[in-house]
């Protein structure tokens, strides 16, 4: 359990791999039932960048997310985390890199950081 102000919720589904215009992108299978909602979770900013040399315009958006310790994030941690894609305020993002369980000795504290990222353009 994650302090108070720890407020936001995720939506976590399976994604599709998916690529275009020499890029893989990981879409949300929407219509999938295996989903779930996850409450109590702190989403905050790390970083944007824009590329405009590029033949497209795009930016890159990094958050951090702090989630709630439950039986389902740990699977977040084990398994093949690049086929989940995270809804937040109706942005959709892709896990970058490993989730990151912080154990804690009482339990009271212990949740999955998680880095997400959003690529738009």
């Amino acid at each position: 359990m994650l302090p108070s102000f720890a407020t936001e919720s995720l939506t976590i589904y399976y994604a599709e791999k998916v690529t275009a215009r020499g890029t893989t992108e990981y879409r949300p299978q929407v219509d999938s039932e295996d989903c779930i909602s996850v409450s109590g979770c702190s989403v905050q900013p790390t970083t944007t960048s824009e590329n405009i040399a590029e033949p497209r315009e795009e930016t890159l958006s990094l958050m951090t997310a702090w989630i709630p310790d439950t039986e389902w994030t740990r699977v977040v941690t084990g398994g093949d985390t690049h086929s989940l894609v995270y809804e937040w305020r109706g942005l959709q993002f892709v896990q970058y890199g490993n989730a990151m369980p912080w154990v804690s000795p009482t339990g009271t504290l212990g949740h999955v950081v998680v880095y997400l990222r959003a690529y738009r353009g």
